[in-house]
């Protein structure tokens, strides 16, 4: 069944609007178009509430970045796509960074369908995200208007534990109607605690120079139920430096607590849906490349492995194997005659395929990952001494992150089948980076991947040691 899709298309010539429309319609959508060519037709129709806007580059007094900007001006988030039998790279290049969606060129319009599908996917995405930031947001608002309106409890009490003072704040906090209950309910400080070895900790702690800040506890309320409670207390002493009380002030942050459970819930559900963008994003790029599926995944997984073994954190370990599980979405690009062409690629194919990497920088980098996963997926056919694609980066030039990708990546791919050649082997792989070592390969991932393997690290085993 076609996808309904309304469509405003700035377009000076009716026939070219119809081909974009027809074009549409063969990619599964069912479009219902208005079509303007002048800038008064073009801000009339702006907030009708259109799915995607194309618009051509030249008109005879209006240009596609004025379109573009009017609509951002206006605070509008649509889908907007460059479609111009004239449009260069340089002009292409600034429309995409001031947030076009896409661009393509009118002689060239079977992929309208596949950039229109990707530029409301990212749309969706989009939305999805700042649905979670505006959660985060108000989980922090009710965070900060909780922690400043909390009731301060204070109180009084002998070195050996007997409670001497309270004041009515801390009787509240208890679950009682008044400090004389307090006095009645409880005879010594251990037992407003849950766990009274609490309190001796605490002693421990209060008997040093200075006040005891930040100590965070659970206390029991006259009702049997439990707070959590944040004490800030000091030991007074006489003239002769001997304890004759503490006094302490206490804060119920029960709801404090709770609002942080839940924005940490929150955040991992964030996790998680960065994950399975991610892992979409992968399955799609191996969809249209059978010869290359699980490729992306074994790559990560190895990735993640060697720099773990290079000792890199948790968090640039996390952002190697995010950056490994889509290194080549930017393949969904490249015709998929080409990717399983069974025997040697033209130079022209060639040239096609070693645009990929810059494919993939392109998709991703509207994607806000907290590392540089467009960064390692563009740069993760360099070489050490500047030999690799796209950008000849050489050294201290490419990612560190890249350096380990690269090696991952030509350890499975030399042990893997492809459809221009048989597998070569593990053993054959490890000897080629092993003797490119310093040459083409980050030593230090080299060596951390060399010993992998020696202990017994499989690329096909999702358990093994990683």
């Amino acid at each position: 069944m076609a996808t309904p899709l309304r469509v405003l298309i700035l377009e000076d010539r009716e026939a070219d609007a119809e081909l974009l429309a027809l074009e549409l319609s063969r990619a599964g959508f069912a479009p219902e178009w208005t079509r303007v060519s002048s800038e008064a037709e073009y801000l009339a129709e702006l907030e009708k509430g259109y799915d995607v806007i194309l618009a051509d580059y030249r008109l005879p007094q209006f240009d596609g970045l004025q379109a573009l900007q009017l609509m951002q001006e206006r605070g509008l988030d649509i889908p907007f796509v460059l479609v111009s039998g004239t449009i260069g790279e340089d002009l292409a290049v600034e429309a995409m960074k001031r947030g076009a969606a896409d661009y393509l060129l009118k002689d060239r319009l079977a992929r309208l369908g596949a950039a229109v599908a990707r530029a409301l996917e990212e749309k969706q995405l989009r939305e999805a995200r700042q649905r979670a930031e505006a959660s985060l947001r108000e989980a922090e608002a009710r965070y900060r208007t909780l922690f400043e309106g909390m009731p301060i409890g204070l109180y009084r009490t002998s070195p050996d534990g007997r409670i001497l003072e309270v004041n009515a704040a801390l009787a509240q906090m208890l679950g009682l109607p008044d400090r004389e209950s307090v006095f009645a309910h409880y005879r010594r400080a251990e037992e407003f605690y849950v766990h009274p070895e609490e309190r001796a900790r605490w002693k421990a702690w209060i008997e040093r120079p200075g006040v005891v800040r930040q100590h965070v506890a659970q206390w029991r309320r006259a009702d049997g139920s439990a707070i959590w409670v944040r004490e800030s207390a000091r030991a007074i002493r006489d003239g002769r430096g001997e304890t004759v009380y503490y006094d302490g002030a206490v804060e119920d942050i029960t709801a404090l607590v709770l609002a942080e459970e839940e924005r940490q819930r929150t955040l991992e559900r964030l996790r998680r849906m960065v994950e399975g963008t991610v892992r979409a994003l992968s399955a799609t790029a191996e969809y249209r490349d059978p010869y290359t599926a699980g490729h992306q995944r074994r790559v990560a997984r190895l990735a993640a492995a060697i720099a773990r073994e290079m000792g890199l954190s948790p968090e640039q370990v996390e952002g190697v194997e995010v950056a490994g599980i889509v290194h080549d979405i930017g393949k969904s690009t490249v015709p998929t005659e080409i990717l399983s062409k069974p025997g040697r690629l033209s130079p022209e194919e060639m040239a096609l395929v070693r645009m990929h990497p810059r494919a993939s920088f392109e998709i991703l980098r509207k994607i806000e990952f907290p590392w540089p996963v467009a960064l390692v997926s563009l740069q993760h056919h360099e070489r050490l001494d500047g030999s690799g694609y796209p950008e000849g980066l050489a050294g201290e030039q490419i990612l560190l992150e890249a350096r380990i990708l690269a090696v991952a990546d030509v350890v499975e791919a030399m042990s893997s089948h492809r459809p221009y050649r048989a597998a070569l082997g593990l053993e054959r792989a490890l000897e080629e980076v092993r003797t490119q070592r310093g040459i083409l390969f980050e030593p230090q991932a080299v060596d951390a991947c060399l010993r992998l393997f020696a202990t017994g690290f499989k690329l096909d085993e999702p358990n093994g040691r990683d």
